[in-house]
């Protein structure tokens, strides 16, 4: 599979210890040769723990979407997702348990 979870939810970070973590995932899924995306665990929202993490990462996710191919909320992470389509149709199709899950953001990366 090319996508590489990464869960959070339950590690307790900081926010800045959680992009920094974010930050050395994306590289070594840059120079991995079996991954291309990185499915990121990091709760519903259903806390204040959770919702405070899913803005953290979301927040991240859009101040570096130069380097990514696609950014999949959770909420929209559907088989009619035009994102998940052509990363499926360039990295290869896959089954996911995970989609419409709002827990989650899903980064393509470039």
């Amino acid at each position: 599979m090319f996508i590489h979870t990464l869960n959070i939810a339950q590690l307790l970070l900081a926010p800045n210890e959680t992009t920094r973590l974010l930050d050395e995932m994306v590289n070594v899924i840059r120079f991995n040769q079996k991954w291309r995306a990185m499915k990121v665990v990091h709760g519903d929202g259903g806390s204040h723990q959770n919702s405070a993490l899913k803005n953290v990462v979301r927040n991240w996710a859009d101040r570096n979407k130069g380097y990514f191919k696609g950014i999949i909320p959770g909420e929209t992470y559907t088989r009619l997702n035009p994102v998940l389509l052509e990363m499926q149709r360039v990295c290869g199709s896959f089954a996911d348990a995970d989609l419409g899950n709002s827990g989650i953001t899903v980064i393509w990366v470039k």
